[in-house]
């Protein structure tokens, strides 16, 4: 729930942060404002309207935004940054306020304002034929999803475990899905960013103009800067391209839950081959049992991803929120969550050593152990989903600074972390007295000379 106290960003005064917003009432219209977080944001886990942490490891005043605005245009957006360099005020970036487990809405540096995109929802294009979409930063897995669902195109979405969320705030903090795209970083290509100065750039091809392979073709010519506007406070990403994978024929193996799944996709005749080169592969574990199950659709023609039954993990890029209500198990009112989720080789030994280890330190905290593996082909990302109730929340925290410790003991990290955490995580990376920091630092200072923008996204440039 929201503090029921005004949190002010750091050097601001309570009259300037009422002509502050004054002035955003004239770009985007009073009900588009929000002058403190206890209002105005989408509805979230608990029904609630206000802006913050859902799901908070300390007290929400420590990171609370002091009010909201929400843009509905690239215009606007550039408006915003215009006035908040004008006043000095930090904002901090939100597509849609889901990103639950890392933060919800709630900003770095207490009081910053929440720059809410969620009212640019627009599915600017889906294309069949070279199987991409470009959509802006209020486009949810189930608005994307839907409009292909409607449009009946041969195309499957990837999306995240839970479908609320937005595509390009997921891709941008190097989220992940289930389709053979799931990988959303790699499968993004082009960018538009408005910069903290409040000019407006596109990446790639984009910036050649009226370019037809701006999401068709990533690298652009030169110098390839769309990393620079991922889990940072570079700039604005306004619409964002995205590979999406084509239907496979109307033939498919699900495989059900044993410790993992599975989900085979492609041709006909190719199927099966993937399916023996499995089970020759699972097979050798003693113990193993495999279970397959087709869904099958019009021969001839594409198969629907909602043709595929669905548990909880979206393989057919169907979203759900199943996930969800796994904070139910607390058997408390307004139980969160929140996700470790370290990087590790694939290796074996190596893999399990960390797992006992991190189950261990759960035990010894009192709370449910809870893991998933996602397995890539040179790293896996081991996720241990920490649920706690509000009385937990001390016991949570203190829990996600020993498992962030033990990882660094093992020379790993993580690829995304929580916003009390950013700070931390930054430090680990430290080779050559921190000079990959030092490099982005002065990207900061030469891209957002005021520091308005997400001061403390990733650890990078905190007001002091």
């Amino acid at each position: 729930m929201p503090s029921s106290s005004q949190v002010l960003p750091p050097g601001i005064g309570p009259s300037e942060h009422r002509q502050f917003f004054d002035e955003l009432a004239k770009v985007v219209g009073d009900e588009n404002i929000s002058r403190d977080a206890s209002a105005g944001a989408l509805i979230g886990p608990h029904q609630q309207r206000s802006y913050g942490d859902p799901f908070a490891l300390v007290d929400q005043d420590q990171h609370l935004p002091s009010g909201a605005v929400r843009p509905a245009s690239v215009e606007e957006v550039q408006q915003v940054l215009r006035l908040a360099n004008q006043f000095s005020m930090p904002l901090w970036t939100i597509s849609r306020g889901r990103n639950l487990g890392y933060g919800g809405s709630a900003p770095a540096v207490a009081g910053s304002v929440a720059l809410d995109l969620h009212r640019m929802n627009r599915i600017v294009e889906v294309n069949e034929a070279d199987a991409y979409a470009i959509v802006e930063p209020g486009v949810s897995f189930f608005d994307l999803y839907e409009e292909i669902k409607r449009r009946d195109l041969a195309l499957w979405p990837s999306c995240a475990a839970i479908g609320w969320g937005s595509v390009v705030g997921n891709t941008l903090d190097h989220g992940f899905g289930y389709t053979p795209n799931g990988v959303h970083t790699e499968a993004q290509c082009g960018m538009e960013v408005v910069l903290p100065t409040s000019e407006l750039l596109r990446t790639g091809m984009g910036a050649m103009t009226d370019s037809r392979l701006f999401p068709l073709y990533k690298p652009g010519f030169g110098p390839s800067v769309d990393g620079l506007f991922y889990q940072s406070n570079l700039g604005v990403v306004t619409k964002l391209g995205i590979h999406i994978t084509p239907a496979p024929e109307s033939s498919i193996y699900g495989w059900g839950f044993w410790k993992a799944e599975f989900g085979l996709q492609g041709d006909a005749d190719v199927v099966p081959a993937l399916e023996s080169s499995l089970r020759r592969a699972i097979t050798k574990i003693p113990g193993a049992n495999l279970e397959v199950k087709r869904f099958g659709g019009t021969p001839g023609k594409f198969l629907r991803g909602d043709e595929v039954e669905t548990k909880s993990v979206p393989h057919s890029g169907v979203p759900t929120l199943e996930p969800l209500s796994l904070t139910d198990c607390r058997m408390a009112s307004g139980s969160g969550h929140t996700d470790f989720s370290p990087l590790v080789p694939t290796s074996g030994p190596e893999l399990l050593e960390w797992y006992f280890a991190a189950k261990e330190m759960v035990s010894a905290a009192k709370l449910d152990f809870f893991a998933d593996f996602h397995a890539y082909s040179r790293y896996i990302i081991p996720i241990v989903l920490v649920v706690y109730a509000p009385e937990e929340k001390e016991r949570a925290n203190e829990l996600c600074k020993n498992l962030i410790d033990d990882a660094v003991r093992r020379g790993l990290t993580t690829y995304r972390t929580h916003i009390e955490f950013m700070d931390q995580i930054r430090g680990h990376f430290s080779y050559n007295g921190h000079a990959l920091a030092k490099l982005v630092d002065s990207f900061k200072a030469m891209m957002d000379p005021n520091g308005i923008l997400s001061p403390g996204k990733s650890g990078i440039g905190r007001l002091k």
